[in-house]
Order: structure tokens, then sequence, then C-alpha cells
């Protein structure tokens, strides 16, 4: 008995792709209703936000044996370790701005401003054994660059990065509220 809605809109100028996108995953209300209601999926692979780029959407983050969020994924799901979907879980809203400039025909900037928000916390409060969780996850920045030398696939270059300010549910879960920072660089070759 769970949903998600997705509204995403991008407006390309020449070289600029401004975008906006909006998620809401429901959460479980009721953690111990014998009904789940909280969305989540089987396998994510998403490029959403900053993709990898982003804290919140490509970095795993860990609350006890259980994950929080998971890296490359939307929703947090309580799920352990690589387990099936968790549909009791407190859902999320997301807010994303973006844009994506061409530099050259090679390279391409991604710039990225995210606010994350569980849905709600009933099931973290009944896991942790506390109450007033806050929804605020918190926000980000972040930005990268993709390079691709050849024009195609075979050689693709990543430089990103990210600062998270954490929100009132890290620090209530974690008992901090310190920014946290990213550096990435990846390179992929396909032959």
């Amino acid at each position: 008995s769970a949903f998600m809605l997705f509204i995403g809109m991008a407006y390309p100028v020449h070289a600029f792709n401004p975008r906006f996108a909006f998620v809401y995953a429901s959460g479980d209300r009721r953690p111990r209703s014998g009904t789940a209601t909280g969305f989540d999926s089987i396998n994510d692979n998403i490029n959403f936000g900053g993709g990898q780029n982003s804290y919140f959407f490509g970095e795993k983050i860990q609350l006890g044996n259980t994950t929080l969020l998971r890296g490359n994924s939307l929703y947090p799901s309580l799920r352990g370790g690589n387990a099936t979907a968790q549909f009791e879980n407190p859902g999320s809203i997301i807010l994303n701005l973006g844009l994506d400039v061409a530099l050259t025909q090679k390279a391409i900037l991604e710039a990225n401003y995210n606010f994350v928000s569980f849905a709600d916390t009933a099931v973290l409060e009944a896991r942790q054994g506390v109450s007033n969780i806050g929804h605020n996850l918190g926000s980000e920045l972040n930005m990268g660059v993709t390079y691709r030398p050849l024009l195609n696939e075979n050689i693709i270059l990543n430089f990103g990065g990210a600062v998270m300010f954490p929100g009132q549910g890290i620090k209530d879960l974690f008992g901090k509220d310190s920014t946290v920072y990213k550096v990435l660089a990846r390179a992929t070759f396909t032959y």
C-alpha cells in the first residue's frame, strides 16, 4: 500500500539546461498496523540530484546495522545490507534544483541543490525507541564535471564534490549536525 510521485521539468536554452524535480515517496505512518505503506524499490541505479556527486544519493548512510540511505537511491529503506525491498520505512520528500552546462562538446558541468526530508518518522521512532525525530534530513550543494575525451562512452572521466548541511533528522538520529564534505574522482574505461 505504498506510492510514489515524481515531477521533473527541464528547459534547455542553448548550452544551459535548468532543471527542477520533486519526489514524494510514502512513509509508513503506523509501523505496527500490519500494513506497510513505505515506498521502496527493488534495485536502484539513479542519476538524480547529482548522482554519484551527491552525498545524499551517492553515499550509503548507516544507522547501526541498518542502512538508512543506500548509495544510488532516493528512498530511505531501513534494509539490512543488500536485502530485498523493505516497505516499512519513513519515505522521502525531495526537492532538486539543478543546472547542466555544456562547457564544450566533450565536457558537461552539473550543479545541484537538494533538499531531503523524511515523509514520516513514525517507523524510525518505533525502531529507535525515541519520539519526535525531525523530518528534515538536510540540504546539499553538489557539482561535477563529466569529460568524454573521445566523444563516446569508451572513456569517461568524472570529477565532483558535495557539501551536505545536516538537518534536525540527522542530528536526532546520529547526535551530530556537522557539515559533511565529499570529493569524487572516477574514471570509466569501456572497450
